[in-house]
């Protein structure tokens, strides 16, 4: 008896968040092929902006690329009328620096008493997209959700993105 309550009660607490996980991850899919889409689309533009394939843009060629002449004078960093690999990776590094320094400043603006974590109150209030996410970024389900556990669940996250395109690579390659 004690075994089927057991089981009952395990039943009623799984099913909403096996429910909202899928919902999550079917949301996160499509999402993920989007900027995967995104991201091949950029990396081949680039390629095919190189026309005489010395692994430069001038502004000549970036201008086939409407994303990339548009950004030219920024990614051009040492303003020699060329865009290298090199100046891309150090952009997209800055990218990267910048949106956590705005994660963190985003976060630490919710955390309206300054504890170091937000409470569903803080992120219903002050980062709803969080909010929205809550139950599953809260790893511990102790009501409070750290930089740590956001990390862990964008991490999770990425690392789904990374699984669905091996698996999107894979099935490709085995087609005749």
């Amino acid at each position: 008896m004690n075994k089927y309550i057991v089981l009952v009660a395990a039943v009623l607490v799984l099913t909403p968040l096996m429910a909202q996980a899928k919902d999550v991850s079917g949301e996160s899919k499509q999402r993920t092929e989007q900027a995967q889409h995104a991201q091949h689309a950029k990396k081949d533009m680039l390629q095919n902006a190189d026309k005489n394939g010395d692994n430069l843009v001038s502004r000549e060629e970036a201008r086939t690329v409407p994303w990339l002449d548009k950004r030219f004078d920024v990614l051009d960093s040492n303003k020699d009328g060329q865009i290298s690999k090199e100046e891309i990776a150090a952009a997209k590094n800055a990218h990267h620096e910048e949106r956590k320094r705005k994660a963190d400043e985003k976060f630490n603006k919710a955390d309206v008493d300054q504890d170091g974590s937000i409470s569903r109150e803080e992120a219903e209030k002050g980062l709803p997209s969080i909010a929205s996410k809550f139950d599953v970024i809260d790893a511990n389900k102790d009501g409070k959700i750290t930089q740590a556990e956001i990390s862990a669940y964008q991490h999770t996250r990425m690392q789904h993105i990374r699984d669905i395109k091996t698996r999107k690579n894979q099935e490709e390659a085995a087609q005749p």
